[in-house]
């Protein structure tokens, strides 16, 4: 059984130690099949540094954040829907991880869930993660395409996939679609 947590995250700023999680957006496949997506807004620890440019980015205000559920309880939430498709006990049972440069956002999750001490976040996700960009690079070698820049906005343009940029949910259904669509046209196999 396949299972893959799509997944992106906004964040407030880049560093996962120093700044939090803000949103995360996932959709969960198994099989092929799309059984849950969701997303899950969490306001910043106290001393959580936050960056202005990565507000502006995001499209979140201060006072949006404070409205925000706590970093606990939007982790809690999340490992719940965790729940619902991996036994944790099953050492075979795992997601693999997926999204667009999906290493930032396993950084910043690794740390949230590290700092939330009773969720291991190796009960759920496996080590080895599917990144899309990888995808898209194999598709810049076959293709002899050149694009301005490797940003997700700019590769969805390019494949004319509708994208509302730097919102957590919008970024990663983009990114499942874009790795659809690299599968689908341009052949490449499926992992």
């Amino acid at each position: 059984m396949s299972k893959i947590l799509w997944l992106d995250t906004e964040t407030t700023g880049v560093d996962a130690f120093r700044n939090d999680i803000i949103q995360i957006g996932y959709m969960v496949e198994v099989d092929g099949q799309l059984m849950e997506e969701n997303e899950i807004l969490m306001r910043p620890r106290p001393d959580a540094e936050i960056s202005a440019e990565a507000l502006e980015k995001n499209h979140f205000t201060t006072e949006q954040l404070n409205s925000f559920q706590s970093q606990s309880e939007g982790m809690y939430k999340f490992e719940s829907a965790l729940q619902r498709h991996v036994d944790r006990f099953d050492s075979r049972d795992k997601f693999i991880l997926a999204g667009y440069n999906v290493g930032f956002d396993d950084k910043f999750l690794r740390a949230a869930f590290k700092r939330n001490k009773n969720i291991y976040y190796g009960s759920y996700i496996m080590w080895a993660k599917l990144d899309v960009q990888s995808f898209l690079a194999k598709y810049l070698l076959d293709t002899d395409t050149i694009l301005t820049n490797q940003k997700l906005e700019t590769v969805c343009n390019h494949f004319d996939i509708e994208l509302d940029a730097h919102d957590a949910l919008e970024d990663i259904k983009a990114t499942r679609k874009l790795y659809q669509t690299l599968l689908q046209e341009h052949n490449y196999e499926r992992p």
